[in-house]
């Protein structure tokens, strides 16, 4: 039997909408390096350094449900794997294109052809500098297709294949290119430390572990909503807070060349996936949720060109003359409501054309108009 996600894709897009203001909320306040002078929020200083680590669960939230939908599919392989690349290169193109356009009207960069071609899959990114991503996004979805031809009934060899050596080979890759280009660098530490979320997102949805695993113990030991929303709500904050406190483990040591160096786990592998099971559970009880929670569903549905166009605040090419728009009502609360306006408005507007490019390039290569996920 073909397993079968824990939730629909309304509630998929409830997530998408909490990890994009999570992500909002993660790159508005809590790196204070970033701001003009002439923006600052002293008050918030405390808030920046306890809570970046919690906010950033917003990447492997995006992380673990890409695992989760692979995990759900009889097959993951090179085709898929080429649809679902395609699918977020179109996205990214569309809003590159139109904020190089920006760029050039400001005449505050200089660009040139490969570095466009880099910039183009993410792999440098002066002007896109939140998009590390994409490039991560097309090395994670080739390596699943890679791994698509192994057993899918083990759950054991899926640890070791989606978990254990690929995380294995960016650390020795990470030790060995250690004096090497510092872009590589930085993707691959992304690698090793995220492709294990999206791994463990495969691993859920296809042992189907949040019924296994989860409803076992936080619904059949009880059985009353008064005592379960309670508990949610502790094992969400737990999820959310626990980056802070403990974020990897070291599982082992490596002899490399005559170096000992540690072989570590990020605890992502756990809170990503009680996250989203805390979620969905909490979003479930909420009555009349299509209504409530149809503005967060919007916001989710249009979570990736949100995440694209909110570089345009922050990239050094464009933040004098768009940051202070983003800042300009004050008030942090005030900020973030305004800032993902601004982004919606945005992202609304685009999402037709992508979603139409992305239907004619589905029909062309892949002789089908498949939605996307």
């Amino acid at each position: 039997m073909a397993p079968t996600l824990y939730f629909d894709h309304r509630m998929t897009n409830r997530i998408k909408g909490i990890a994009i203001i999570m992500m909002m909320i993660l790159h508005f306040f809590t790196v204070p390096q970033w701001y003009l002078p002439g923006i600052s929020y002293p008050e918030l200083s405390t808030f920046a350094k306890l809570y970046y680590q919690p906010f950033e669960l917003c990447v492997p939230v995006f992380a673990c449900l890409t695992g989760m939908f692979c995990g759900i599919r009889p097959s993951c392989d090179f085709r898929y794997a080429f649809r679902k690349i395609t699918d977020l290169l179109i996205g990214y193109w569309v809003i590159y294109l139109l904020i190089i356009i920006v760029v050039l009207v400001l005449g505050t960069h200089t660009f040139t052809f490969t570095g466009i071609l880099l910039e183009m899959i993410g792999y440098r990114r002066p002007i896109m500098m939140f998009c590390w991503y994409v490039f991560f996004y097309m090395c994670a979805m080739l390596v699943i297709a890679l791994l698509d031809k192994l057993p899918k009934n083990s759950p054991l060899l899926s640890v070791m294949a989606y978990i254990i050596l690929p995380t294995l080979v960016s650390t020795m890759l990470q030790f060995w290119c250690r004096h090497g280009d510092g872009y590589f660098l930085e993707l691959n530490e992304n690698f090793r430390t995220i492709f294990m979320t999206m791994g463990m997102g495969y691993i859920v949805s296809r042992y189907d572990l949040f019924h296994r695993f989860f409803d076992r113990i936080l619904k059949d030991n009880f059985k009353y909503l008064w005592m379960r929303i309670p508990l949610w709500c502790a094992l969400l904050f737990v999820a959310f807070i626990g980056r802070f406190y403990v974020g990897e483990i070291s599982i082992a040591f490596l002899n490399l060349q005559g170096e000992i160096v540690p072989f570590t786990i990020r605890l992502d592998i756990l809170y990503a996936p009680l996250f989203i099971y805390c979620l969905v559970n909490l979003f479930e009880c909420i009555p009349a949720r299509q209504v409530l929670l149809f503005p967060l569903e919007e916001l989710g549905r249009v979570s990736m060109e949100i995440w694209f166009l909110h570089c345009i605040f922050f990239a050094e090419a464009s933040k004098k003359v768009f940051m202070p728009i983003l800042y300009w009502p004050g008030h942090p609360v005030l900020v973030t409501l305004w800032g993902l306006a601004l982004c919606f408005a945005a992202a609304w507007i685009l999402d037709w054309p992508i979603r139409f490019l992305i239907r004619q390039k589905n029909k062309l290569f892949l002789d089908t108009a498949v939605k996307s996920v």
